[in-house]
């Protein structure tokens, strides 16, 4: 074949990008390559930021893709329905409302609407034509002749009418059931109702949407029964660091109430040192008899031991708050009590200030309770009452 002889272009094909280079200025075609790869990512940028975020079409039979959002829409959306009605799940209720996926979760745990069948006494109503609902239309005798139950049949008292209950929750997969479906429609001949309700089940269409109503059920018992595992974990595990909690608040009792020192030259368990402090070593000592101690010891991660010094002052801190309390407590009862106060050098000559409360308790015993400490900064009068100002605040 004869090519033209004034061919002076060739199209050359770049990654996604075909870009004519001629042969002449070959060089500065590919120095421009850069710029229009630039100039059209930027045309992609900004295309891809125009397009809206949320606009997935959500397909109804397609449950497996949205169970994991459900749970924290169901309180919303199962607003719709109010359960103060009697039978909440009646189709008719929902004439004018769109099946989203949490009100179908939300009307699976109601279950069918099927009054009667626990054994109350109702009366069905007769359509224009003189026939009824029968109750004995819930249960049905199997090939094996097994009576089994009908779960899928909904009875509505407000329109007088049969549906299908999986048929309604995925009414996209019944189109063609639109009678049992649709709750505008349902089934009002009665006459031929054991007829029309055989049929149905027997249907194509019916076995697809009851299994996987039979499916969200099932998910449902499950999700609940992973809920309440992992509130019954919780509570263990609640229960598990209160126990600790208590063993440490006694163990530091016992340093305080004896005026021992709680923490020593080096605290942190990576270091193996003979001593670790009065409070590490009681809790390693306590461990080897204490169930509790010990588990928490070999299994809590570095950051949840309960054993920084942090954690020992606020130990400390909260044992001296309740202390404090409960002298106050006792003062109120006694309604008369005596300020004390005086000061002390220590051993870094600083001066320091020391507030006691004296009284007598209810049962006629002289008490005297020692309160805190607070470094003076002088001996004035002033000094001394701004500083007795300042503690009676606090307390």
């Amino acid at each position: 074949m004869n090519q033209p002889a004034n061919l002076n272009t060739i199209k050359s094909t770049i990654s996604k990008y075909q870009i004519p280079v001629v042969k002449k200025n070959l060089d500065q075609d590919i120095a421009n390559v850069p710029n229009e790869i630039e100039d059209q990512s930027a045309n992609l940028s900004s295309a891809k930021n125009s397009i809206p975020k949320y606009q997935i079409p959500v397909d109804i039979t397609n449950l497996d893709q949205d169970i994991a959002n459900v749970p924290n829409e169901i309180q919303s959306q199962s607003i719709l329905i109010d359960k103060s009605v009697e039978y909440p799940s009646d189709p008719d209720l929902f004439r004018e409302t769109i099946l989203s996926t949490p009100l179908i979760r939300a009307l699976t745990e109601i279950g069918p609407c099927q009054p009667g069948i626990d054994g109350k006494h109702v009366i069905f109503p007769k359509n224009k034509n003189g026939q009824s609902f029968l109750l004995k239309w819930y249960n049905k005798i199997t090939k094996s002749n097994f009576p089994c139950k009908r779960n899928w049949l909904v009875y509505s008292p407000r329109s007088n009418k049969m549906f299908c209950f999986p048929c309604f929750l995925f009414r996209t997969i019944s189109q063609h059931h639109y009678q049992w479906s649709d709750p505008s429609k349902g089934v009002s001949n009665f006459r031929k109702g054991h007829e029309k309700i055989v049929k149905h089940e027997q249907s194509n269409e019916h076995k697809i949407a009851e299994r996987e109503y039979l499916i969200l059920r099932t998910r449902i018992k499950n999700d609940s029964t992973v809920v309440h595992n992992i509130i019954l974990a919780g509570k263990k595990e609640k229960e598990h660091n209160r126990n600790v909690l208590k063993r440490l608040i006694d163990l530091s009792l016992f340093l305080a109430k004896n005026g021992l020192p709680f923490r020593g030259h080096r605290e942190n368990f990576s270091y193996k040192t003979p001593n670790q402090g009065l409070f590490i070593e009681l809790v390693k000592l306590v461990s080897k008899y204490d169930a509790v101690l010990a588990k928490h010891l070999a299994e809590s991660n570095k950051n949840e031991t309960y054993l920084s010094h942090m954690i020992q002052n606020d130990i400390i801190k909260s044992m001296a708050h309740e202390t404090v309390q409960l002298i106050l407590n006792e003062i109120k009862l006694a309604k008369y009590f005596t300020i004390i106060i005086d000061s002390t050098i220590d051993i870094n000559k600083n001066d320091q200030f020391s507030l006691s409360l004296r009284f007598v308790d209810k049962e006629g015993k002289i008490r005297e309770h020692f309160i805190c400490f607070e470094e003076l900064p002088g001996a004035s009068a002033s000094n001394y009452f701004n500083i007795l100002n300042k503690c009676i605040s606090i307390i």
